[in-house]
């Protein structure tokens, strides 16, 4: 069940209730996807309200919280939570490489064990030299200075697209561009999104 965005994120007052409230919401609150907006705090405290009241249970997706560019850290839905109803879901694909398939998560302890006992049912487990070497890099603090440094790498590169493209917003904005890793062009209404979009495949 789709659920609108705007500037501030979910509409979390759009969420049913009562017996036909979902059982899970699943969300991007930090940089949402696609349209790269972030959950406003007074809708993370919403968000929260509504899920115990409907006791349903939150995941918060937070694929790619490292980058931001000029802007403050909003504090995680897990951080907020004190009544056990977020499950906080991470990877470390977007920080350094997909092809280290290792995420992470936290959970209330009943269901982290039940989350457990099903993945050693159904799934490999990560192999454990990556595991190894990935405690080591983080402990050193490796990992934060590598996450430094690509942030304002990526800084740089969305400043370029930023310019590149600012002739043109009349005719296209720009957004998404205050966290995350990717943005997006929203078009004015005369603009036909198809035809943009075979002309940039066309080259």
């Amino acid at each position: 069940m789709p659920v609108p965005v705007d500037d501030d994120g979910m509409q979390v007052e759009r969420l049913p209730h009562g017996l036909a409230a979902p059982l899970l919401v699943y969300t991007t609150p930090s940089h949402q996807y696609p349209l790269g907006t972030r959950l406003a705090v007074s809708r993370r405290l919403a968000l929260l309200t509504w899920a115990q009241a409907n006791d349903s249970l939150i995941v918060e997706d937070d694929y790619d919280s490292e980058f931001r560019f000029d802007t403050s850290p909003l504090p995680a839905l897990a951080s907020l939570d004190d009544a056990g109803r977020v499950v906080y879901i991470g990877t470390f694909s977007k920080v350094l490489t997909p092809a280290l398939r290792i995420g992470y998560l936290v959970a209330p302890p009943l269901l982290r064990e039940r989350i457990e006992l099903i993945k050693h049912l159904t799934d490999e487990y990560a192999s454990w030299p990556p595991q190894q070497m990935l405690a080591a890099f983080i402990s050193k603090g490796h990992l934060d200075r590598h996450i430094r440094r690509m942030r304002h790498q990526y800084a740089e590169k969305r400043h370029i697209v930023e310019q590149t493209l600012a002739p043109i917003a009349h005719l296209a904005r720009l957004r998404g561009l205050e966290a995350g890793l990717h943005a997006y062009l929203e078009l004015e209404a005369p603009i036909s999104v198809t035809l943009v979009a075979q002309l940039a495949q066309s080259g």
